[in-house]
């Protein structure tokens, strides 16, 4: 009885592990995917930082004037070079915002008599 027991335990825990949250899964999943790029941004990212440790340990002075000007590069670069997603958020924001003004002008049209209405389209 015991053993029956203790294996009933195990497939209960094994079928609660079996559950898991959908957030996590999709987490999981976005995970997975990362893709040849960002698993490249993310390597030369960290071989930047070590090498900038060191050369800021050996030429403090430099690495601070080297640091500014790529620093302000940078800047210039994403002003010159938007990224996509930056691009398209700030396209459906101006969408939005094309919306809430045309249904605000027509709820505005609604109330206007047709005096005001001929004034308007003049």
């Amino acid at each position: 009885m015991k053993v029956d027991s203790a294996k009933a335990t195990d497939a209960e825990s094994a079928s609660e592990e079996k559950k898991v949250d959908p957030e996590v899964e999709k987490i999981t999943e976005e995970i997975v995917k990362v893709g040849l790029k960002q698993r490249l941004t993310n390597k030369f990212s960290e071989t930047a930082a070590k090498f900038n440790s060191k050369i800021e340990g050996r030429f403090p002075k430099a690495h601070a004037k080297s640091a500014y000007y790529f620093n302000y590069v940078s800047e210039v670069w994403e002003e010159t070079f938007p990224k996509e997603h930056k691009r398209a958020i700030s396209k459906i924001e101006a969408r939005k915002e094309r919306a809430r003004l045309a249904k605000e002008l027509e709820e505005k049209m609604e109330e206007m008599s047709p005096e005001e209405l001929e004034e308007y389209y003049e």
